[in-house]
């Protein structure tokens, strides 16, 4: 059996305990349904390359002081032998302050952990224990209110990462770039199977996005990863573009991955390759 798939292996396993513990069917949201049962089935045929990855989120309830947290997981397909688990924290009971500090908080946390350990109870466990050190009196004001009442205050950046099944439609095309212009987004699409679109701004401006993206027909789209960037107003794009590089396949529809994992690291994104696909990026050969 690959080093790999006990990976995974151990990944389903805690997971199904973390159900356990919390049973309630919305206490636990799967970023994709299908994800679970594939990996399954990887497990069972012993091998191959799954690209697609764990994300999902935990939703947690103090009492004191009354306030919720979503704690969204993803696992690479190389935790917990080889890397550690990646963690968020959101709550409309933080204001932008609190979600950056308790973010940090957790980041180190995380980094100390024992690579090779199961982790996502030691998370939901510190989460639990620390979450209302970073909640104070005004914890029922929401974000949007903060931000609507400190206009002046710097706009919190996002990077989100959205892979789709495939990018044919002429239509959606359009929008994808219309869309990204009037929100004051910058970033890339690219067309063709599999599809990737990166757009970076304000996290309102990012989420709002997706919202109208995703509700187009689509075989399968998500969010695979999440780049908080704070107050931090850093851009890696110019501008809004659609990147296409060498096709393959019979169709002539599968972009070349090596190429777009030189453009990413040119963008100073090539780190995200592996959220995207599972597996490490490689440069095209020469």
């Amino acid at each position: 059996m690959s080093s790999r798939v006990v990976d995974v292996e151990t990944q389903l396993s805690e997971l199904e305990m973390l159900r356990s513990m919390y049973p309630d069917e919305s206490d636990i949201v799967m970023d994709d349904l299908l994800v679970f049962s594939e990996l399954r089935k990887f497990v069972e045929d012993d091998g191959g390359d799954p690209f697609r990855i764990l994300i999902f989120t935990v939703k947690l309830r103090l009492q004191e002081p009354d306030c919720t947290f979503d704690v969204e997981f993803t696992l690479g397909l190389n935790y917990p032998s080889q890397e550690r688990i990646s963690a968020l924290i959101r709550s409309p009971n933080l204001s932008k302050s609190q979600y950056s500090s308790i973010n940090e908080a957790l980041k180190d946390f995380i980094e100390e952990l024992q690579v090779g350990d199961p982790q996502i109870f030691q998370v939901v466990e510190w989460v639990n224990e620390n979450g209302q050190n970073f909640v104070t009196a005004d914890a029922g004001q929401t974000c949007l209110d903060k931000e609507e009442a400190n206009a002046d205050t710097p706009q919190d950046f996002s990077r989100i990462w959205i892979y789709s099944h495939h990018i044919y439609n002429k239509v959606k095309r359009k929008n994808i770039l219309e869309w990204s212009k009037e929100l004051n987004l910058t970033g890339f699409s690219m067309p063709g199977k599999p599809g990737v679109v990166c757009v970076e701004g304000p996290c309102k401006s990012c989420e709002e996005f997706w919202l109208r993206i995703k509700r187009l027909n689509w075989k399968h789209i998500e969010v695979r990863h999440r780049e908080m960037l704070g107050g931090r107003q850093e851009r890696n794009f110019d501008g809004m573009e659609e990147a296409s590089f060498e096709v393959s396949g019979n169709r002539g529809n599968h972009m070349s991955m090596g190429s777009l994992y030189k453009y990413m690291k040119e963008h100073e994104c090539g780190h995200i390759f592996f959220h995207l696909f599972g597996v490490e990026g490689r440069l095209p050969e020469k």
